[in-house]
């Protein structure tokens, strides 16, 4: 997924740069997944293979609140994701004033970042400890948003969403093997909160970047900053219980 989307990101910005007709290349993207699902379709299974029953433990925590931990971290965390990914060439274009093609550098720099984090992710997390990783993860992410917001140079806004993109990067899957390890409808109660953020993080930037006040760096720092200092209590808390449950 990663190398795909950094691979993604470098022939879009070619393109951008040869001056590809957009209605054309967006075509071309509608028509080679279709094209994919043919040869994919007949592979995949069809059910799902029923889990084993797990039964919970009357002393541990209830899980309805590690399931409610988990949902709120899930959701906080997608700031941290769909901004950079979605309005980096953005605040590059129409903040800075850079060129289509540096704009879009900007994106490649947040997936190359993401790319080299999942790439590492197993060592940090063996070396660092889960919990000691989300946090510093999360630090790392929104400083980087910050940096790329607030600095008026498009090299160092690059840097920080290369920053962005390895600090998010392992947020999810760590969240993800919390909830695995969590009783309950964990998987559900993580992915409902990704969902309805994705929704209303788009709608919430839209809003705030369209401001005539607000530059969309402004808008990125008021949208990201709360959410990554909440994700920093709420996404350990969700790990580490995640963990201790599976423990008990």
């Amino acid at each position: 997924y990663s190398l795909g989307t950094v691979g993604g990101a470098v022939v879009a910005t070619a393109i951008v740069a040869a001056g590809f007709d957009v209605s054309v290349h967006l075509l071309l993207l509608a028509v080679a997944p279709a094209i994919a699902l043919v040869f994919v379709s007949p592979g995949l299974l069809p059910a799902d293979e029923r889990p084993a029953d797990r039964h919970e433990d009357p002393s541990s925590p209830r899980p309805w609140l590690l399931l409610g931990v988990l949902g709120l971290a899930s959701a906080l965390a997608v700031p941290l994701d769909i901004v950079p990914g979605e309005w980096a060439t953005f605040r590059v274009a129409d903040d800075l004033g850079g060129a289509q093609s540096q704009a879009a550098l900007a994106f490649v720099a947040f997936t190359v970042g993401m790319t080299g984090g999942r790439l590492a992710g197993d060592r940090a997390t063996a070396r660092l400890g889960a919990t000691r990783l989300l946090r510093g993860a999360v630090v790392v992410s929104t400083a980087g948003l910050a940096l790329a917001a607030s600095v008026p140079g498009a090299v160092l806004v690059t840097a920080g969403f290369l920053l962005a993109g390895l600090g998010i990067s392992v947020v999810s899957p760590l969240l993800t093997e919390a909830a695995g390890r969590t009783p309950g409808p964990a998987i559900t109660a993580m992915f409902v909160g990704n969902r309805l953020a994705g929704l209303l993080t788009p709608l919430a930037m839209g809003a705030l970047a369209g401001t005539p006040a607000l530059s969309v760096g402004e808008a990125m720092v008021l949208l990201v900053v709360p959410s990554g200092a909440l994700l920093l209590l709420l996404g350990a808390a969700a790990v580490h219980r995640g963990r201790s449950a599976a423990v008990r």
